[in-house]
């Protein structure tokens, strides 16, 4: 019998929470209580500490469908706002603040945005969600989820505004990819401009929303397990990948603090070999994704300028889900393992080393 608290009953519980998300595929939420149970055990086991002193100055809490707001918050203004799935958040200590850094705000570690993997012909299974299938799957339908993930991170400028550096991981079922955003320059614009009144037709904010250009992430990681392979007990752990990523992960305002948690469960097995990515992937993937975001933004700009939706309810992504289709089956077709890697980099280009 494993005991509350320690190594064996968080993986007692994350084994259990995996096998109902497994078998409800078709709901993002059923994701929730093993993120939420994760994400409990990695801000409990951070100790954020002053840089110099040691001195324990703050604590990290797991915030569930925070609200990133921008824009004034007045009766009158209208209010854009993105709602991350969990976000990380640091607090200070009472009376334990650094210098120059305000004690009552909260500072962001990093986000997740959680989807489902999840097809209505043959679902997988749990080896599936666990091995290349799943990740052909979550590439598949990876593109679809960009445009969410870099508004969130534009929507995120505007609200920690003492941060310049932020991290999302983009989980897809069990794998992830780990985004850094760098808040743009003085002279670049992340959200639209214009200031609409509550009584002006919203759909107007929603096709300036769609055709701002996002900021480019950098991609540290991707397409990576969340678990690794089943231990001698039969439980699986959480891969090394994934603790390499959780390591690199920086609050870049205040003082540098790194959120790498400080449980045994927390450090990779004993002897492993597994490497951070080299540089050259994370120029590769950085390109990629780059690229793609590109074209998501050329093809809704297409739509505009072709007149779709000019009078019609808002748009949003399903309005140009037809050529977000054709652009994945493409993507998909270029890079299918039986055919070699074509020159351009328009889309994206699967490494699992």
């Amino acid at each position: 019998m494993s005991h509350p608290g320690t190594n064996d009953q968080l993986y007692d519980d994350l084994n259990d929470l995996l096998f109902y998300a497994v078998n409800n595929p078709h709901q993002e939420t059923a994701l929730y209580p093993f993120f939420g149970r994760l994400n409990t055990a990695i801000t409990s086991n951070v100790a954020v500490t002053h840089p110099i002193t040691g001195e324990r100055i703050g604590s990290l809490a797991s915030h569930p469908q925070a609200s990133f707001v921008a824009g004034a918050r007045d009766s009158d203004t209208l209010v854009g706002k993105r709602h991350p799935d969990y976000a990380i958040l640091m607090t200070f200590k009472r009376g334990r603040a650094l210098e120059n850094h305000d004690p009552k705000a909260a500072y962001l570690g990093y986000w997740q945005e959680i989807k489902r993997l999840y097809r209505t012909d043959n679902p997988l299974t749990e080896e599936d969600w666990l091995s290349d299938a799943g990740i052909a799957l979550a590439e598949k339908q990876f593109n679809s989820h960009l445009f969410q993930v870099c508004d969130q991170a534009r929507y995120g400028y505007q609200l920690f505004k003492t941060c310049d550096t932020f991290y999302v991981f983009l989980i897809q079922g069990m794998i992830f990819t780990l985004f850094e955003f760098t808040r743009p320059g003085s002279g670049e614009k992340s959200i639209p401009s214009q200031r609409l009144r509550k009584n002006k037709d919203t759909a107007e904010l929603d096709k300036l929303q769609l055709i701002t250009r996002r900021p480019r992430p950098r991609v540290l990681y991707y397409m990576k397990q969340i678990l690794g392979d089943p231990s001698h007990d039969g439980q699986r752990r959480l891969s090394d990948e994934f603790l390499l990523a959780l390591a690199d992960v920086r609050v870049a305002e205040p003082a540098c603090l790194t959120l790498r948690p400080e449980g045994s469960h927390f450090l990779p097995r004993p002897g492993s070999t597994v490497k951070r990515p080299t540089e050259q992937q994370v120029s590769q993937w950085t390109e990629n994704v780059q690229d793609a975001i590109e074209s998501l933004e050329s093809l809704a700009q297409r739509e505009l300028d072709a007149g779709l939706g000019m009078h019609d309810p808002p748009i949003s992504l399903s309005r140009i889900a037809p050529f977000l289709s054709s652009l994945l089956s493409s993507i998909q077709a270029s890079h299918s393992p039986h055919r070699s890697r074509p020159s351009s980099h328009a889309s994206l280009v699967t490494l699992h080393s």
